[in-house]
């Protein structure tokens, strides 16, 4: 039975048969009717579907109207603060692929193109430079960039007297393809923006802190916090070699905008 404000009210009725075989009244899937001339709402931190209903419509009951008009956006577990789809921003910081033998310094020093025993180093640690790799000084005696014809870049750093090796650019197609991997993972965009303090730093020619660049880098995940702890997330980006996560900041609805439609 539907009462006479239902939604569902009009819709045809169905039989449809359950695993234990027995017969379940039921009606059709509620086509979502047409939301035109909408109006924009910006969300409040706490704010609810049925008060945001209560404001527009006078009728708090009228919450599904405004989910009609959002169908990417919210759901009706958002009204209980139950949503599970969750979107969580996790800063990107580099992390060190291997360190080099001191005596390897030589070669970073003096060959403009990658050497024999430089090489070997980096497959032994299960790089994979081109043979035919240049490198490039980028801060004398103290960092270096490897960069081959299709392959993989790598900046060599000296930290605190130790040859730390980096990855040139963040492996991104492993970070997503390992967070879509993940069940419960809906969506993964990642963000590279100019840092203006690491941006400031480089351009005074002051050296930057050890693997970084002048980027602010960053991966943003919506997933089901039911089905997949954010612990598992962690540590699928922490599993992609040359980055670590940061601490996840949880991205809320407040200050984003939704439609709100006419009442019929």
């Amino acid at each position: 039975m539907f009462t006479r404000s239902s939604r569902y009210r009009t819709q045809p009725e169905v039989l449809a048969t359950d695993a234990a075989d027995r017969t379940m009244r039921s009606v059709e899937p509620r086509p979502l009717p047409p939301t035109p001339g909408a109006l924009l709402h910006t969300l409040a931190e706490g704010e609810r579907l049925d008060t945001i209903a209560n404001a527009y419509y006078r009728q708090p009951l009228r919450w599904w109207r405004i989910c009609d008009a959002n169908p990417d956006f919210m759901s009706p577990l958002a009204l209980l603060g139950q949503e599970p789809i969750i979107t969580a921003r996790f800063a990107l910081a580099p992390a060190p692929l291997c360190a080099l033998a001191p005596e390897l310094r030589h070669d970073l020093d003096t060959h403009a193109h990658i050497s024999a025993p430089l090489w070997r180093a980096l497959r032994q640690a299960r790089l994979r430079p081109s043979p035919r790799a240049q490198i490039l000084p980028e801060r004398p005696g103290k960092q270096w960039r490897i960069v081959g014809p299709l392959r993989n870049a790598y900046v060599v750093v000296d930290v605190a007297g130790e040859l730390i090796v980096y990855p040139a650019q963040p492996p991104w197609d492993d970070l997503q393809r390992r967070l879509a991997a993940l069940v419960g993972v809906e969506a993964v965009a990642v963000q590279e923006e100019i840092d203006p303090t690491l941006a400031q730093l480089q351009s005074l020619g002051q050296a930057l802190p050890a693997g970084m660049d002048r980027y602010d880098r960053a991966v943003s995940v919506t997933f089901n916090n039911r089905s997949l702890p954010i612990k598992d997330v962690i540590r699928a980006i922490n599993a992609t070699p040359g980055i670590t996560a940061g601490e996840p900041t949880l991205i809320g609805r407040a200050g984003k905008q939704i439609a709100i439609p006419p009442a019929w």
